[in-house]
């Protein structure tokens, strides 16, 4: 079984001054990777697959930079273990 997160530990590492900065990294590079799709960066005149794969990749990259940012995980997190009592009971 996982050992659960506690909500001191996990406060404590959400503002941890690495964390802080890798977050801060992150929002730039998905700036730049916004950026790069706005200007056309992932455009390959010679192949609009290719152009499709590239711009696709960098929207999953940008998605998700964004789910990390956002917190999304914590709903998760929050849910996880709730499904496993779930299963449990289902046994």
């Amino acid at each position: 079984m996982e050992e659960l997160i506690t909500p001191d530990a996990w406060e404590s590492w959400l503002y941890n001054p690495v964390t802080l900065v890798f977050f801060a990294r992150l929002t730039q590079h998905k700036e730049v990777l916004k950026e790069d799709l706005a200007i056309g960066r992932s455009v390959v005149v010679e192949s609009i697959e290719t152009t499709a794969m590239k711009t696709a990749q960098a929207c999953g990259v940008i998605e998700g930079i964004n789910y990390v940012l956002n917190k999304d995980f914590l709903q998760v997190m929050d849910s996880e273990p709730e499904l496993e009592k779930e299963d449990e009971e289902d046994a």
